[in-house]
């Protein structure tokens, strides 16, 4: 990336990041302004303990993306932008960046013939952490909203708040409740947002984790690991 190149993207990433709180969902804590990390650990800590207090049959789900930041779609994250409002103005000058860009690896002291970029966001480009966190606003919402309709029960915590979902950039954390109904919501909200954005589930690093109540016939973490 050239020096010009880094000074227009950071301009556009300034203005960008002050509206960015109110664009992407509280559960979304990777580079929103205000927002940090020991919220999620907060969160999951007080999951877990609770889990354990309600004496309930909960699973704790942790989705890896492969190479997250590489898969973005150019579609969809214009598809984004624009269901969050931004002007066509402000769309094209980040497409005219993000758009017809190449790559050269680097081997053995010789460059490669350049590689068109055709989707992703550019590692060391200002706006390529905003622009990811916008992106995972469509699966935060499919998930909020399949706990609206009762098709994901969530765990509902002490204070009423019922909480499905934290994430940090692309580390994804779901909290489901240990029945079929949400294991089959679960798989079709990521099917439909890998589809949508070109996003790919890494299944040897996901990991599902159970708390289960006395009685509940010894179910294991990977038992649940198979089935999901």
């Amino acid at each position: 990336m050239s020096c010009t190149y880094k000074i227009i993207s950071k301009l556009i990433a300034r203005r960008l990041q002050g509206f960015l709180p109110g664009l992407v969902d509280a559960e979304q804590t990777g580079f929103v302004p205000g927002r940090r990390i020991e919220d999620n650990v907060m969160t999951l800590k007080m999951a877990e303990e609770w889990s354990y207090v309600a004496d309930e049959d909960n699973l704790f789900v942790k989705l890896d993306f492969s190479k997250a930041f590489d898969r973005v779609s150019f579609k969809f994250m214009w598809g984004v932008l624009q269901k969050m409002g931004l002007s066509r103005n402000s769309i094209d000058r980040i497409r005219a960046l993000m758009v017809g860009g190449s790559s050269c690896v680097h081997v053995n002291q010789d460059l490669t013939a350049p590689v068109k970029i055709k989707r992703g966001v550019r590692q060391g480009c200002p706006l390529a952490p905003l622009l990811f966190a916008l992106s995972t606003q469509p699966l935060m919402r499919a998930l909020q909203e399949a706990e609206k309709s009762g098709e994901l029960r969530g765990l509902k915590l002490p204070n009423l708040r019922t909480i499905t979902h934290e994430l940090f950039a692309d580390d994804t954390s779901v909290f489901i409740s240990a029945v079929a109904g949400d294991f089959k919501k679960i798989k079709t909200v990521i099917e439909q947002f890998e589809r949508a954005s070109g996003a790919a589930l890494n299944m040897q690093k996901s990991l599902v984790k159970g708390n289960f109540a006395e009685g509940s016939g010894g179910r294991n973490d990977q038992e649940h690991r198979e089935k999901a």
